[in-house]
């Protein structure tokens, strides 16, 4: 008797092997977004008793230039390389999901400091905003996605590998795509393996939506605390502080839970195959093809 079963892709990424590299790359995020800034600010204000305007002008730079690097990175990669790119995407002004929102995000924090530190006016609570609408900016979209899937939507245009017209992805795992193949340089074989597994693993893909759900609840939550805490603080200064460092231990916490999350659904997987005698093959090359995610077949008799 012959039977077909169904193989899984295995994602070409070990997190073990990459703990020193991500825990540098997050001790650089969280000092130059979070730590540098507020003991800068703290210090050239009451240490060095300049203005608030001048504080923030050398405080700018600070959190702008690492920020313009990262996105000039990013922006060459997605315009040179093709493999860099969301599957199926071949011309070069293709930018994924999550740049998108990195060029949304430049702008209204643009916007911030722009009015938020004139020469006229420092408004501490407008520049608190920063962080506290990053986190509403990704929260509320994982939101949103979940609740058009839930009224049986499809997507209006492309969301990175996801093209117009398919069903709603998990925003968070269209992030994690985005972030790992590009910035982890990872590239299209991740995103190929990816697609795949959450294609054909019920159990991952259930853990994406939790991740939406969690990501998306406890952003906004934090969010919204943080703004109260902005515009009804009696000393705008302990506003800034707050705004600029509890998103980041937010985020701490929640990479925390994830991990936790992922580790729990890899063995609810291996479980499930070993169970249904399924083989692990690495299908990347093959859903790299045709650039789409691959559910091959194997027969054993």
């Amino acid at each position: 008797m012959t039977s077909q079963l169904a193989t899984y892709p295995i994602i070409p990424l070990n997190l073990r092997e990459h703990k020193k590299s991500i825990a540098v790359h997050f001790s650089v995020l969280v000092f130059f977004t979070s730590i540098l800034p507020v003991v800068l600010y703290f210090i050239l204000k009451y240490g060095a008793s300049l203005s608030p305007h001048t504080t923030f002008i050398i405080i700018l730079p600070v959190i702008g230039l690492p920020a313009l690097l990262g996105f000039v990175v990013r922006t060459y990669k997605l315009i040179r390389f093709q493999d860099y790119r969301p599957l199926g995407c071949d011309t070069w002004w293709t930018f994924d999901y999550f740049h998108f929102n990195f060029i949304l995000g430049i702008i209204y924090v643009v916007i911030l400091f722009t009015f938020g530190n004139t020469e006229d006016e420092t408004n501490m609570r407008l520049l608190s905003l920063y962080l506290p609408l990053v986190m509403f900016q990704l929260s509320g979209q994982f939101i949103l996605v979940r609740l058009l899937d839930f009224c049986g939507l499809r997507t209006p245009f492309r969301i990175s590998s996801s093209p117009k017209g398919s069903s709603i992805p998990s925003g968070a795992a269209v992030v994690a795509e985005d972030i790992i193949a590009v910035d982890g340089s990872c590239k299209a074989e991740f995103r190929a393996a990816w697609q795949a597994r959450l294609a054909i693993s019920s159990a991952a893909a259930r853990a994406a939506v939790r991740m939406d759900w969690l990501w998306g609840v406890s952003g906004l939550s934090c969010g919204a605390v943080l703004m109260v805490i902005v515009f009804t603080a009696d000393n705008p200064d302990v506003g800034f502080a707050l705004a600029w460092t509890i998103p980041i231990v937010w985020g701490a916490i929640m990479a925390y839970v994830t991990t936790q999350i992922i580790k729990k659904t890899t063995a609810l997987e291996r479980q499930h195959f070993e169970n249904d005698g399924v083989e692990r093959q690495n299908v990347s090359s093959i859903a790299l093809k045709d650039h789409a995610p691959s559910t091959t077949l194997v027969e054993r008799v």
